[in-house]
């Protein structure tokens, strides 16, 4: 077909007496025969000088060789990448195009016909790719309706679809896939997004071999089980999609199909199947690596192994490819993404969002990085958007269930949890999601528990090897101090699949029923398999600190005085808690081993006797080879942590003449239990050592003892006490005894469930032992996030070794905070002997008493001597001032 007719010259009158209007015509046909040859690259430029002559003079240019024009600059700027330009000239192409339709007399003297030239049905769609390009659907959806339905060709009715189904338009973009099969019943990718929308296979089927398919060729092809495995990918069989596709890419000519390889990759993606998923997404890459699809997983993947260089390399190859790909965008997110630079990670994952708004991938990679920034309500927004039908995503309910976690909104992850179940079909993954929300919600209680155990045996049955139904297993084993079946649960799974975790998890667990030479073995192949785990890093080293030279100083190079005054000073804190611990190993108690490592048996029969022991512990330094011998006096701590109960049982102000519920928190032997019991109130005593459990059913208690781990939250029915006492026990908390211990994560679920079972206007007293201000403050920020008020109460704040540290909490908001001892104004009368004592006792030693008249004149003495400027001595010197204004 000629670009444009060749106009014939002037003659008579135009030619003799005006020249120019003929130099122009010849001009104009050398423009207009250049562009019908010229490159596209080059028609932008002969194209602005045609338009030119056309608005030099009407009449030169031709109707026809105007319309042409107009097309020739369109194509030209689309090709130039000027979208919006394009769209421009084509426009004003189709309005010519128009005119040349219903005019009878054209301008210009052509071979070309009107019927012969560009159709409206083209023209249409070209602005439709223009409007694509710019990123305006909708209106590429509008051009398109414009067309008459009868005109549509199979190309426009496949744009439909494609632009319905990004849309959200399910029901006309199942129209316009319907026929496009109609009209070619090979159209896999119209049949593929039919299957995507929920259609039936064998609707779809059907539909191919309705539409005239050979059976011969189709059958050779295997499109019959292309259609069905791309139906069970997306309708939550992910595994038989794997399994069919996989046939067709061992036997039948589509063995090196890098389309149905990376297919099979997304297969077993959404099965879980992470390794074999790599593999063949690797493998569809290295066959075609101008492809893009499936390369989102892939990079998922990455980011999941943490293989940051693979990862930036895809993201670098696919952006020279094609920069105008989700996948693109997806790669380069998830590269910032491991390295934790979430700002711009979430910037691309939203460029990525822009280009398609309901890609599954890229919704759940910005609710993940919104969960990492803590912007929780943004990620279940995008969460419950990837979670639509017809492919709902098992990571779209983890992310969700993990949110509603955070923001303690347990029954909506136990409901999520539920229904991943019901869609997934009960899939491992997702009884196990189920299994791990149960043993988290502390309102489930027992039955919770029993539940949470039969849903991860059922997941195990259904795949042993996979490791997290194993891990919240032997974690719900372990919370029940059952640790032959954590050990045997882990021993299993590993059989299948070895992980640096899991072993470190077996070794710790093999630590507690004293089994020190299998726990060397799993720890050195945890480090084996993972060089960087800390928390096998951490474990060697106790075991050898327990078994080689601390480096401490031996008993006879330590201050004579020092010892004197930590055994005779009858106001000593807890003398075996620190000084036991400094002569031992130079450590904590809470640093030697976990609580229910470290009140074994030998630890609580300290408080199992009322004796007073001439020598109850014997120590061997090995370094120092000497026997060292220590006295320590169980009575004497008994009687301390007797002193310290009924100080918190004061400070929770119960009401006179009244019984009251209280929980003991860290109850050991019961102790602080007996002090409730003499003062007429119930109690029920919880401990996570079951030898300190087993002194207290000795000594015939009266409250009930409930065996459990305080970091995993109290288990026990809301508004169910009326106060809450705790002795020595909150800053084990503060410790991580495993790699999956966070200490703030564990503070909070206990604070937040303890304000649970607390009623309304009651308080909860903590004594504790803080390391250092740190650890204070990160107790208190957790217990006033989950909702207490209150503060520390510091008693005798001025003294090394009567100091006391409660920390007391409020349910209820508008209560004071109780006044500490040894402060002005803060001695109360009850506690006037405890005072006296402390007064005798420094008597005694011929020191004045801090705070009593003599000892403000003798540091004013002492301030004179030295210079400074004092207030004259005076009979209102030392005397103690009234509170009231």
């Amino acid at each position: 077909m000629p670009a444009f007719g060749s106009p014939k010259r002037p003659v008579g009158r135009v030619n003799q007496e005006s020249p120019q209007p003929y130099a122009v015509l010849c001009a104009a046909e050398f423009v207009t025969s250049s562009l019908s040859s010229a490159p596209s690259c080059c028609k932008a430029g002969l194209g602005t000088f045609a338009l030119s002559l056309k608005e030099y003079g009407q009449g030169i240019l031709g109707d026809v060789q105007d319309f042409q024009a107009l097309l020739f600059m369109g194509e030209a700027l689309m090709h130039e990448k000027e979208f919006k330009r394009s769209e421009m000239y084509f426009r004003k192409a189709l309005q010519s195009k128009k005119h040349l339709t219903k005019a009878k007399n054209l301008k210009g003297d052509t071979e070309v016909k009107p019927k012969q030239l560009m159709s409206d049905c083209d023209i249409k769609f070209k602005i439709h790719q223009c409007l694509v390009e710019q990123q305006s659907y909708k209106d590429a959806v509008s051009i398109l309706e414009s067309i008459l339905a009868r005109h549509r060709s199979l190309k426009v009715n496949m744009a439909l679809g494609r632009l319905y189904k990004m849309l959200g338009n399910e029901r006309s973009a199942i129209t316009a896939y319907r026929e496009v099969l109609k009209g070619s019943p090979l159209a896999l990718e119209a049949a593929f997004g039919l299957l995507s929308l929920g259609v039936k296979i064998s609707e779809v089927q059907s539909l191919v071999m309705a539409g005239g398919a050979g059976t011969s060729h189709s059958e050779w092809l295997g499109v019959h089980s292309l259609i069905k495995g791309y139906g069970q990918l997306n309708s939550s069989e992910p595994g038989l999609a794997a399994q069919t596709l996989a046939s067709l890419e061992d036997n039948g000519p589509l063995r090196c199909c890098s389309s149905l390889i990376s297919t099979v990759g997304e297969a077993l993606y959404l099965t879980g199947d992470y390794g074999a998923a790599r593999s063949a997404l690797e493998r569809a890459h290295a066959l075609d690596p101008q492809s893009h699809k499936g390369m989102d997983m892939l990079a998922h993947l990455y980011a999941l192994e943490k293989r940051e260089k693979e990862c930036e390399q895809l993201a670098q190859k696919l952006m020279a490819i094609n920069p105008n790909t989700v996948e693109a965008w997806i790669a380069t997110s998830q590269s910032l993404v491991i390295a934790k630079n979430y700002k711009q990670a979430l910037g691309f994952a939203q460029k990525a969002l822009m280009l398609n708004p309901c890609h599954q991938e890229t919704l759940i990679l910005k609710g993940t990085i919104l969960m990492e920034v803590k912007k929780f309500q943004d990620a279940i927004t995008h969460f419950r958007e990837a979670i639509q039908p017809p492919c709902p995503r098992f990571a779209a309910y983890n992310g969700l269930v993990m949110c509603y976690i955070e923001l303690r909104r347990m029954r909506e992850a136990a409901a999520m949890a539920s229904s991943a179940c019901k869609v997934l079909g009960h899939s491992t993954r997702a009884l196990t999601l189920y299994g791990m929300v149960l043993l988290k919600d502390p309102m489930a209680g027992n039955a919770g528990k029993q539940k949470a155990k039969s849903l991860l045996m059922k997941a195990l049955d259904q795949d042993p090897s996979y490791l997290p139904a194993a891990q919240h297993l032997a974690e719900l084993h372990e919370s029940n101090s059952d640790y032959e079946a954590a050990i045997e649960v882990l021993k299993k799974a590993s059989e299948h699949r070895s992980m640096s975790s899991v072993h470190q998890t077996l070794a710790d667990l093999l630590i507690k029923i004293h089994k020190e030479d299998e726990a060397v073995e799993h720890y050195t192949k945890a480090l084996s398999l993972d060089p960087m785990n800390m928390g096998a890093m951490e474990g060697l080293q106790r075991m050898e600190q327990g078994n080689t030279d601390t480096g401490d100083p031996s008993y006879e190079e330590l201050p004579e005085s020092e010892i004197e005054a930590d055994l005779e000073d009858v106001d000593r804190d807890m003398a075996c808690y620190f000084h036991f611990a400094k002569m031992s190993s130079g450590k904590r108690p809470e640093h030697q081993a976990p609580p229910e490592v470290y009140y074994n048996e030998d630890e609580a029969m300290k408080y199992s006797t009322k004796q007073v022991l001439p020598f109850s512990h014997l120590l061997v330094l090995k370094g120092r080879m000497q026997w060292i011998l220590l006295v320590l006096c169980s009575t004497r701590m008994m009687e301390i942590q007797v002193q310290m109960s009924e100080r918190a049982i004061e400070l929770l102000s119960l009401p006179e003449d009244e019984t009251c519920l209280i929980l003991d928190l860290g109850c050991g032997s019961g102790l602080s239990g007996q002090c409730l019991d003499d003062q007429g109130h119930l109690w029920v005593g919880m401990d996570i050592s079951l030898p300190m459990l087993r002194v207290s059913q000795e000594r015939e208690v009266e409250g009930d003892l409930l065996l459990g781990d305080m970091g995993q939250g109290v288990p026990l029915r809301p508004a169910m006490f009326d106060g809450a006492v705790s002795i020595s026990a909150l800053q084990w908390l503060c410790n991580a005894d495993k790699t999956s211990h966070s200490p703030p994560k564990r503070l909070f679920k206990f604070f937040s469930s303890l304000f649970a079972c607390l009623s309304r206007g009651s308080r909860a007293v903590f004594q504790f032992y803080p390391e250092n201000s740190s650890q204070i403050e990160l107790v208190t920020q957790q217990a006033m996030k989950a909702g207490f008020t209150g503060g520390l109460v510091v008693d005798y704040p001025n003294s090394t070794k009567a100091k006391k540290i409660y920390l007391v909490l409020m349910t209820g908001g508008g209560q004071k905070l109780p006044k500490a001892l040894g402060v002005p104004d803060a001695v109360e009368e009850q506690h006037a002997r405890f005072v006296r004592k402390r007064e005798r006792a420094k008597e005694i030693r011929g020191k004045p008493v801090k705070k009593s008249r003599d000892w403000i004149l003798e540091k004013k003495e002492r301030r004179r001597r030295q210079g400074k400027e004092v207030c004259v001595d005076s009979s209102y010197t030392g005397r103690k001032r009234s509170g009231r204004f």
